[in-house]
């Protein structure tokens, strides 16, 4: 079963590090603004396994007209669970 469930910024990591950051230490999959009231991580769960994130930024750009408005960063597909449209589920 895939679910998609809001999870903590240290929880993103687990997946930003070997797609995102891979040979790089940790503290590189921390980003600024992670641990904004105004930030959103989520995680993509197969059979209870994170398998994939994206996390939403809240951030203003002046050619959209909406009021809200995100900035995806850090979206991320492990490497086997990669080419199976994840990505269009989160």
């Amino acid at each position: 079963m895939t679910i998609i469930k809001e999870i903590s910024s240290k929880e993103t990591y687990a997946v930003r590090q070997p797609v995102l950051r891979a040979g790089k230490p940790i503290e590189s999959c921390i980003f600024e603004g992670d641990d904004l009231d105004t930030t959103h991580h989520f995680g993509l769960f197969e059979d209870k396994n994170l398998t994939g994130i994206i996390s939403l930024f809240q951030q203003t750009n002046s050619i959209f007209a909406e009021k809200n408005q995100a900035q995806i960063r850090g979206m991320a597909v492990l490497e086997t669970h990669q080419k199976k449209d994840l990505e269009k589920l989160l």
